[in-house]
């Protein structure tokens, strides 16, 4: 807040125990605030007013009553374990996976809630449907879009050495077939991909897609129609384990 409030007084007002009487005693003071924030354009709001009138005036705790979730799986050291405390989901919102401890939680207590009702389930199914809709239409768009691309293409390979192999049983690649590999290094891959513009669809199955994506984007290849990425073609019997995020499903719940 621009110095406006000491960094070691800052507080996160999300987990607030509200007692009416001090805002309704304090109710033109946070009013003038909440303008005063919004005309300076200050991200968190309430947590923003309350610190710039407050910061000074309050009793501070110890962590453990309003632990970060999202900290502690980002800093803390696995396996994680529960303490006696007060477990704050902000940014880190659970997943249907019960076995992390955090999710088991806070299921546990949002099955104590008003909003855990036999809707729910409903709520669940259409969030299934949406879910593995979109999968199944995409996966079709992107079969037929690389099926047309093939009747006026030649594949081509972008291989990691150590999956040589792999890929020539998994692809069933021909000897005609291109196949370049990382430790030829990303010259040599521009200028064969140079020469065969138009013509190839490179499959990339090697090192980190993304750093390899990028790469290519940066000289002007087009992601979709120049390359793909070929370890979405792989499935778990090839060794590339599929993981379902199912937070959209938590939040339609």
């Amino acid at each position: 807040m621009n110095n406006l409030v000491k960094h070691e007084n800052y507080f996160n007002a999300d987990v607030l125990l509200i007692n009416p009487k001090f805002f309704r005693e304090n109710f033109e003071a946070i009013l003038e605030t909440c303008k005063f924030i919004h005309e300076k354009n200050y991200s968190y709001y309430e947590q923003d007013v309350l610190n710039y009138l407050f910061s000074e005036k309050y009793l501070k705790l110890p962590y453990r009553f309003n632990e970060m979730v999202r900290n502690i799986r980002d800093f803390d050291p696995k396996p994680h374990y529960l303490e006696k405390a007060i477990y704050h989901f902000a940014g880190a919102k659970p997943d249907l996976n019960t076995d992390d401890i955090f999710n088991k939680l806070y299921f546990k207590y949002f099955l104590k809630t008003p909003w855990a009702t036999v809707d729910m389930f409903g709520n669940i199914n259409k969030a299934l449907e949406k879910t593995f809709g979109q999968i199944l239409n995409d996966s079709r768009n992107m079969l037929l879009h690389v099926t047309n691309l093939l009747s006026e293409r030649r594949r081509a390979f972008f291989v990691d050495e150590n999956s040589r192999e792999a890929a020539k049983q998994i692809f069933a690649i021909k000897p005609e077939e291109t196949v370049i590999y990382l430790a030829e290094g990303g010259e040599m891959l521009v200028k064969r991909m140079n020469e065969n513009k138009g013509k190839v669809l490179l499959f990339v199955l090697a090192g980190n897609y993304w750093h390899v994506r990028n790469f290519l984007l940066r000289q002007n290849f087009i992601e979709g129609t120049d390359f793909i990425n070929g370890f979405l073609f792989l499935s778990e019997r090839q060794g590339f384990k599929i993981n379902f995020d199912s937070k959209p499903i938590v939040q339609a719940i």
